[in-house]
C-alpha cells in the first residue's frame, strides 16, 4: 500500500468542499500567512501555495484525488506534488524522454548577479 502525502488530513481541510470552496479556503490562509509576516519561503507558506496550485484547479484536484485514493498507484511524495503543481501531472506520467531531471522540479532559476569585478569587463556581446 503505497503511502500518500494527504493535503485534506495535514491540512485539515475537508475533502468534500468544491474546488472553488477549497480555494477560497487555501487563499485565505495565505493571506493570514501573509499577514503574520510568514516568509514566502517558509514550509508552511509553500504548502499552503502548492496546495492551492493543487486542489485549486479542477484538473490538477482530480489526478491529485484520483491517486490519493489509488493504493496501487505511485506515491505522492513531495517531489510528486511540486511537480504536479508546476506541469499538471506526475513524475511518472511525463514519457521518459520529456520527464523532468531529478532536482529541478520546483527548483527556481538563481538570479546572475555580476561581481563587481565583472562589472564592466568586455565579454566580446554587443551591448
Amino acid at each position: 500500500m503505497a503511502t500518500h502525502y494527504n493535503f485534506y488530513q495535514t491540512l485539515q481541510l475537508n475533502e468534500d468542499s468544491s474546488t472553488p470552496e477549497l480555494q477560497e479556503e487555501l487563499h485565505a490562509r495565505l493571506q493570514r500567512m501573509q499577514e503574520d509576516n510568514v516568509p514566502f519561503g517558509s514550509p508552511q507558506y509553500q504548502e499552503l501555495q502548492t496546495a492551492l496550485t493543487i486542489l485549486g484547479d479542477q484538473q490538477r484536484r482530480q489526478k491529485y484525488d484520483a491517486r490519493l485514493h489509488d493504493e496501487k498507484a505511485e506515491t505522492i511524495d513531495i517531489n510528486a506534488l511540486r511537480c504536479l503543481a508546476q506541469t499538471g501531472s506526475f513524475p511518472d506520467q511525463f514519457p521518459t524522454a520529456q520527464q523532468p531531471a531529478e532536482g529541478t522540479v520546483g527548483a527556481s532559476p538563481r538570479p546572475h548577479h555580476e561581481d563587481a569585478a565583472d562589472q564592466g569587463k568586455n565579454t566580446g556581446l554587443p551591448a
